[in-house]
């Protein structure tokens, strides 16, 4: 029986190592424990730098966003940071519109201790705005985009994107700043929607500042450096009701109240209920009695004019407590002779435009899709059989393509003449004076759940068909939240496009009571939807 090891036993016990090789234990534990410390300080501290011999490389530029290469390897977008190996390196920045930034760089290396100090190497560069003009184009339809946002949130607000291209323009060069900045900045006045966007602008003009304008002594308001920044333009009135358009009506008193220190706002609000009194004794647009087929389509003529667009003035309107009446402000627009469609272009019209023209035809929709010409739904459930309805699923692409076409059936002896898509000026002007005292319009409230086929009972008095309902209708101008206050729809003059083009009319979709001549709408001019369509114009060249 064997015997029972207690816990006195193990105390006594006693453990003795054997020398290896004649080595005591005492030496060879030492040296393998030297080993093992100085292996893992190898790993630690040496090994990395061995493995990885190079640096760390910050970038940086202004403006940021710029792609790094380096030998021809993206490595990120400025800011960055990023490993590079030791050797000569090619390095090479670049960012649209701004001059390309190509180097050669010797990266060092360093072996010792790199994993918790690493070698570092930065570099910061000025970029060179090289295309100026496109790059402007470029921010203003970006900046459209923003405009058609009113409410922002806590997580999502508009970054500061036109001081930031003010300041991006202006970096690193030294140019006269005067025409071309000074005439994109005064063209943004057409943008301004929302408070957010306001105070950027105010921003953007400080960081454009001459010194024959915008002479700020501390003491200007943030809001007056707008005005003096364009005070010699002669247009207070559109500043004026842009800038209060921007705020929501909870915000408008005090902002009212800051400008009228500035402009003599009771001035611009009294010129404002008299300004438009001559324009009752002005020669309006009429119905001119002349029409005119081409291709069988026939035409409805209107003598040239001026009259007073947007919603009626009732009295003497709040302008600042009233959204309606800012969005389609009233003003004076003047159209010379143009003949309109009398009614909106049908499918059988436009299957004859696509016999000639088969690149528009919807077997080639990938690439009219990849040439952003027109959405996935073009001309989607059409059915080309029911000859009398209108065309819809239409892009503003495809409607002005239509009107190209349809100008080369013009005769020989109206050369002069061309055909487009209406101004949103002529498209009211017509539809101003077409307007029945007994409408029969194809809303909502009809049950239409598409376009309807033109119908006597839809004409109204100019002997045009459903210029109200049926179909929205594309105009040809872009479309720009504070235009109409500053005097005219899509502001012709202005040197940039924007990213929506005006529509017009409603469709059957609407509720009539939403809908009024005046009513404006804006779509991409890609979207192809079955709540639009167009009815093309003809004027002189």
């Amino acid at each position: 029986m064997s015997k029972k090891i207690t816990d006195e036993d193990i105390e006594k016990a006693v453990v003795k190592m054997k020398p290896v090789f004649g080595i005591k234990p005492g030496i060879y534990l030492t040296v393998i424990y030297s080993f093992i410390l100085l292996l893992g300080l190898f790993i630690i501290l040496v090994y990395p730098g061995l493995r990885n011999n190079g640096t760390i490389v910050k970038v940086e530029t202004f403006p940021a966003g710029a792609a790094v290469y380096v030998d021809d390897i993206y490595r990120g977008s400025t800011p960055s940071n990023f490993f590079v190996a030791k050797g000569e390196k090619k390095f090479r920045i670049e960012k649209k519109y701004f001059e390309t930034i190509e180097f050669q760089e010797k990266i060092n290396g360093r072996i010792f201790g790199s994993r918790f100090f690493p070698g570092k190497y930065i570099i910061n560069e000025n970029m060179l705005l090289v295309e100026r003009e496109r790059f402007l184009e470029n921010r203003f339809r970006e900046l459209s985009s923003y405009a058609m946002i009113q409410d922002y949130y806590d997580r999502y607000q508009m970054p500061p994107l036109l001081s930031g291209t003010v300041s991006e323009y202006l970096a690193g060069i030294d140019i006269d700043k005067s025409e071309l900045l000074y005439d994109f900045l005064y063209s943004m006045r057409v943008n301004l929607g929302s408070p957010e966007m306001v105070l950027d602008y105010v921003e953007a003009i400080n960081l454009a500042g001459s010194p024959e304008k915008n002479k700020n002594d501390g003491e200007q308001s943030d809001l007056s450096i707008i005005f003096d920044y364009f005070a010699d333009e002669n247009n207070s009135e559109g500043l004026f009701l842009s800038i209060i358009k921007a705020y929501p009506l909870n915000e408008r008193e005090t902002i009212i109240e800051s400008l009228g220190k500035i402009t003599g706002a009771g001035n611009i609000l009294n010129n404002l209920n008299s300004k438009y009194t001559d324009i009752e004794n002005s020669v309006k647009p009429a119905v001119n009695g002349k029409t005119v087929v081409i291709n069988n389509s026939k035409f409805i003529g209107f003598s040239s004019g001026s009259y007073l667009s947007g919603p009626p003035l009732p009295g003497k309107p709040d302008y600042m407590a009233n959204d309606d009446i800012l969005a389609s402000f009233p003003h004076i627009e003047n159209v010379e002779e143009f003949y309109i469609l009398e009614k909106e272009v049908t499918r059988k019209d436009y299957a004859l435009f696509l016999d000639e023209n088969p690149v528009w035809k919807v077997d080639n929709i990938n690439n009219l899709i990849d040439n952003k010409l027109v959405t996935k739904d073009y001309l989607n459930l059409q059915d080309f059989s029911d000859t009398g309805k209108p065309v819809s699923n239409i892009s503003w692409y495809a409607a002005a393509a239509y009107c190209e076409w349809l100008e080369t059936k013009l005769p020989l002896n109206m050369l002069e003449y061309r055909i487009k898509l209406p101004s949103e000026a002529e498209w009211e002007a017509a539809a101003g004076i077409n307007a029945a005292d007994t409408p029969n319009h194809v809303f909502q409230e009809s049950g239409a759940t598409s376009g309807k086929s033109a119908d006597f009972s839809r004409i109204g008095r100019a002997r045009l068909y459903d210029t109200m309902g049926n179909l929205w209708e594309w105009c040809e101008n872009w479309y720009f939240p504070t235009d109409s206050v500053n005097g005219s729809f899509g502001l012709p003059g202005i040197s940039y496009d924007g990213v929506e083009k005006a529509v017009r009319g409603g469709s059957w979709a609407n509720p009539e009571s939403e809908i009024k001549i005046s009513t404006r709408g804006s779509q991409n001019p890609a979207w192809s939807t079955p709540f639009l369509g167009f009815r093309p114009v003809l004027v002189k060249k």
